[in-house]
């Protein structure tokens, strides 16, 4: 009897003494992974959390079980209304991933993270694991690439691609509302001379200056781009033509004013063609062509007299 009691008890000490090490080795894995993680009760109250979270929310394992997702580590610009109902589709067996605005509690600072919400099972008991990643980095390279995908690299300015779109979103506008617009496109001359025997370098400076002082000239709510080259590019919504002829000679006194760089005064001359919506077409293709003719006819116009010059496409 006593020899079955003694055998009793030594397979309960291994078992214990196997459990332990698994709840070691688990701990172990479970703070040793890239990801903060909370393990939630289903009802969202935080039961657990690992090392990393504890890291990159500042908070401790005691702060953590005491604070609420929602009102805590959740900024205040996410979607929040949607969050019961992710949470109800993880219960009801379907993970879930999304980016969210994640918030550090004691100083209010907000980073973005990637959440991955799964049910899991523990001990016999259903819970909620939470992976938070945080992509602030990923974020701020994508908005990077972004920018270069749609902005000049030289000047900062919209290039080509922003500038149709931007373009078909105000033909769109003004459709819709019954109003007109100007497209505008300018060339800069004598800009080849002063690259060619200037160098690149200030060439370059030359391009940021015209792009500085375009728009200085404008409106918010007009666009300028740059198409390549010494191309620059304008949409100026909701104008007349008079309102169009006062914003082109603004420009002109802008751009043909002398220019200080490197010591040196320079001077460049503009010719600008002008298109207009509804009066000269009605899509992009149409009045982008049109205002790099009326702009050819500057130029020509300005061979003859050996002015900046603008003409309307007509």
């Amino acid at each position: 009897m006593k020899r079955a009691l003694d055998i009793k008890g030594d397979c309960d000490l291994l078992v214990a003494a196997r459990v332990q090490e698994a709840e070691e080795a688990w701990r172990t894995i479970f703070n040793s992974v890239y990801d903060a993680i909370f393990i939630h009760e289903l009802d969202g109250s935080v039961v657990d959390v690992n090392e990393q979270m504890v890291k990159l929310y500042q908070v401790t394992r005691t702060e953590a079980r005491t604070l609420s997702i929602l009102k805590d580590f959740s900024a205040k610009e996410n979607p929040l209304e949607r969050l019961p109902a992710i949470w109800q589709d993880v219960i009801d067996g379907h993970p879930r991933l999304f980016e969210w605005k994640a918030r550090r509690p004691h100083d209010g600072s907000v980073f973005d993270a990637e959440v991955f919400l799964r049910k899991i099972v523990l001990r016999k008991k259903e819970y909620i694991l939470a992976n938070i990643r945080d992509i602030t980095e990923r974020k701020h390279f994508e908005a990077a690439i972004r920018h270069r995908a749609y902005h000049d690299f030289l000047t900062g300015l919209p290039n080509r691609l922003q500038f149709q779109q931007r373009l078909s979103q105000e033909l769109l506008l003004a459709e819709q509302n019954g109003t007109s617009l100007a497209i505008m496109f300018l060339d800069l001359d004598g800009f080849k001379m002063i690259n060619d025997g200037l160098g690149h370098d200030v060439g370059d400076k030359l391009l940021m200056a015209v792009a500085l002082r375009l728009k200085e000239c404008v409106r918010t709510e007009d666009t300028v781009a740059r198409m390549g080259g010494d191309e620059f590019t304008l949409i100026a919504p909701q104008v007349s033509a008079a309102d169009t002829e006062q914003l082109v000679m603004r420009v002109l006194n802008g751009l043909s004013a002398d220019y200080s760089l490197d010591g040196k005064r320079l001077r460049v001359g503009v010719s600008i063609g002008i298109s207009m919506y509804p009066v000269n077409g009605r899509n992009v293709q149409d009045l982008m062509k049109q205002a790099d003719i009326a702009m050819y006819r500057a130029k020509e116009k300005g061979r003859t007299n050996l002015k900046s010059n603008y003409v309307f496409y007509e």
